[in-house]
């Protein structure tokens, strides 16, 4: 341009450039200013960074902290950030080991990370028996009691009354005997909030003991609860006010056309009026035993007891090339036999909502605990309309050109594995290079009956192990 064109113009594209370079450069700068290194000893860890080198024992991490969440690229999981931080003695900050690696990748610090979280497990409980105090983020506890600061106010329990210790909606979460409702959370990747569960793991399991044969009058403990988005009450409340105003004039008008419009406008605007109040109360949650929905239409409950399917579909939507969002559909279908209404819920995340998927599988857990105990009663368990559960193995309806053939029987001794790969599902027979039946991940009722393929062939509770780019899991 300086050559060949407007001086000018010229003069400024290279001043702008030259100056974004040197903020660029800045900005590089800090970033590598900003770099760690961890080195695995075996009894301990060098770290580097900017300041120089230290090495630390084992011994030396006296509390540890633990979170990660998946990285996506155009809604597609692609990697995996894990934080961990580490406190050690006599350092007043953390040290904060962040890493992103490939989903199908293992974590590069996963052995130093289970080493210590183990040491410092050990060490607090063995504080715990010797009645001294160990303490986390807004938490701390002894031999007898938990205590915890909640809306700035010290709550504190006996542990002999906790119920259960377990992640949901982020939060590490805390019930107590006689309450549905967590009475203590803290976030996931908090200080020593990872080892809780650990800590408490003795008194949990009497408390699961006695439980057992106890459903209760009730859902139980609240687990996860989602309600209707701010943002969204606030337009429906504008709308209304707006469309309200509009009426008033139409309605002050001397054409009784007009005045006709005016209060048909009038009626629109109450009836957003209402949803914007009515949505204020409107919930979906799910709870130990089932889930409940209150919405304009009233509420309406659901036990896993009385659950005959139940659907997960995740849908990712695309504009001219450009990912959008997720939306999520969830559907529970009762019973014919138990009279209750079905239960849906639908809503749109941007990649993917890990509460969600939190509370996908503890409901297909408890589903097909339920169809694990018909089968094990010698009665057939339908999975999907082409999958069912008959006793010593699996009929399915292998597709064909025209639609689904006839129903094939696999016996469990002929089951080579599975495959699930971009919501497609693929059962592998011995001797076969290829899968002999596919279904979708979104069919009415995959999960439960994925869950139970997981109680009979696989390692028990092990669904998240799922197969990468379509290679079979084997048996």
């Amino acid at each position: 341009m300086l050559l060949f064109g407007d001086s000018t113009l010229g003069v400024v594209l290279c001043v702008g450039g030259g100056g974004l370079w040197i903020v660029l450069e800045v900005v590089s700068a800090v970033q590598r200013s900003r770099r760690e290194w961890i080195e695995d000893t075996a009894e301990g860890f060098i770290h580097t960074d900017r300041h120089g080198e230290r090495a630390f024992d084992d011994e030396h991490v006296v509390a540890i902290a633990f979170e990660q969440r998946k990285l996506f690229s155009n809604g597609v999981a692609k990697q995996i950030q894990r934080t961990c931080r580490l406190w050690t003695i006599d350092e007043p900050r953390p040290l904060e080991l962040l890493n992103k690696f490939p989903i199908v990748a293992a974590d590069p610090l996963a052995e130093l990370i289970r080493r210590l979280m183990e040491r410092v497990r050990s060490e607090l409980e063995t504080s715990l028996k010797q009645k001294e105090p160990v303490e986390g983020e807004s938490w701390w506890m002894d031999g007898d009691s938990f205590n915890a600061i909640i809306d700035r106010l010290e709550v504190s329990t006996p542990i002999s009354d906790l119920t259960e210790c377990a992640v949901f909606d982020n939060q590490m979460c805390l019930w107590r005997r006689g309450q549905d409702d967590a009475f203590a959370k803290f976030p996931a990747g908090s200080q020593n909030a990872c080892l809780l569960p650990l800590l408490l793991a003795e008194q949990l399991k009497q408390e699961s003991e006695k439980n057992d044969s106890n459903d209760g009058p009730g859902l139980g403990r609240i687990l996860f609860e989602r309600r209707a988005k701010k943002f969204t009450r606030v337009i429906t409340a504008i709308i209304s006010f707006v469309i309200g105003l509009a009426a008033i004039g139409l309605l002050f008008d001397k054409d009784p056309g007009a005045k006709i419009a005016g209060g048909l406008l009038l009626a629109i605007a109450a009836g957003l009026l209402y949803a914007s109040i009515a949505m204020k109360r409107s919930v979906f949650r799910c709870q130990q035993r089932g889930v409940m929905k209150v919405s304009l239409f009233g509420e309406r409950q659901l036990k896993f007891a009385d659950t005959g399917s139940f659907t997960y579909s995740a849908t990712r939507h695309y504009h001219n090339g450009a990912y959008v969002g997720t939306h999520i559909n969830m559907k529970f279908e009762p019973l014919p036999e138990s009279n209750t209404r079905p239960i849906a819920y639908n809503t749109s995340v941007q990649g993917e909502d890990a509460s969600l998927e939190e509370l996908r599988d503890f409901i297909s857990r408890a589903i097909a605990g339920r169809m694990a105990e018909r089968l094990s009663a010698g009665k057939t368990v339908k999975w999907t309309s082409n999958l069912t559960f008959v006793e010593g193995g699996l009929e399915y309806r292998p597709g064909g050109f025209l639609g689904r053939k006839p129903a094939v029987t696999l016996p469990y001794s002929e089951y080579h594995g599975y495959g699930l790969d971009q919501g497609t599902f693929s059962i592998f027979r011995k001797g076969a290079k290829k899968a002999v039946m596919t279904e979708s991940a979104s069919a009415p009722n995959f999960f439960p009956g994925f869950y139970l393929l997981q109680l009979l062939l696989h390692i028990p509770n092990s669904a998240q192990d799922v197969a990468q780019e379509g290679e079979p899991v084997e048996s």
